[in-house]
């Protein structure tokens, strides 16, 4: 529709790749075989599950049963383009050549790469040379798909311990100190729900970067005064707590703070 959009693919590889280059977490919910088009691995089956779990189904069941006089195809898929439907081969004369037992596998594995790679290629082509022109393909090409997601949208999980052990303290305060000591029995408390809102109060994420915070997470003591919120500067990984003299005091404002933030300030 938009004559520009191979642009607009491009972009958004850059903007992944400087993600990426810079540390920073994107939390791009996005269909995982992206990042396999990223590592130029090829999809598999298993990819088409998430985008379609009865044409999985079927496809899989065709590997797994004999398709002797059951299946009536030839090497071709229709597609619909703005409500025309056309035939496109899966391989030179498709439209003349039968699935039967012995080609079956070369069918169902054609038919994968066209429904995730063949039908979109333009579009993938031109996302994974906006990334490249930030990172390299030699830079990433040791990376799993797995660790590449991690890398840009970082872990889901929030373990206590993780976070402690990339934790320094400033302002005064030190690991041992009492009010320090329960942040981190009321972080612990927290269901993931929470801790997520917690984390995104201080860090910006709700998620932890798969190397861990950079700069450190930090917990500095405040010095505007017991009635005031627990404040943050995200660009630091940093939250400040005045040193509240209860749990439950600290647990009130602190879950006031991270339930009522909206938007930024500018000092």
């Amino acid at each position: 529709i938009n004559e520009e959009h191979l642009h607009y693919f491009r972009f958004i590889g850059q903007i992944m790749g400087k993600a990426a280059y810079d540390r920073q977490l994107i939390d791009m919910d996005i269909c995982g075989e992206i990042y396999k088009y990223i590592l130029q691995i090829e999809p598999s089956l298993s990819d088409l599950r998430y985008k379609d779990e009865v044409y999985y189904k079927s496809l899989k069941w065709m590997l797994e049963n004999d398709i002797t006089d059951v299946i009536c195809e030839t090497f071709t898929t229709t597609v619909e383009y703005f409500g025309v439907v056309s035939s496109v081969e899966l391989r030179p004369n498709g439209a003349n050549i039968e699935v039967d037992e012995t080609n079956k596998d070369e069918y169902v594995n054609a038919l994968v790469q066209w429904r995730l790679l063949g039908s979109i290629e333009d579009q993938v082509r031109s996302l994974c040379n906006g990334f490249y022109e930030v990172i390299p393909y030699d830079s990433i090409k040791t990376f799993t798909p797995t660790e590449l997601e991690l890398l840009l949208n970082g872990k889901e999980e929030i373990d206590l311990d993780e976070v402690k052990s990339s934790t320094r303290y400033t302002g005064g305060y030190t690991e041992g100190d009492e009010t320090v000591q329960l942040f981190w029995k009321i972080f612990e408390s927290f269901d993931p729900a929470l801790r997520a809102k917690l984390l995104a109060f201080s860090t910006g994420t709700t998620k932890v970067p798969l190397d861990g915070f950079d700069p450190l997470y930090t917990i500095t003591k405040g010095t505007d005064g017991l009635d005031s919120l627990p404040r943050s500067h995200t660009c630091f990984n940093q939250i400040v707590i005045p040193p509240y003299e209860s749990a439950d005091t600290l647990r009130e404002k602190l879950l006031m703070a991270i339930e009522n933030t909206s938007g930024f300030l500018l000092s």
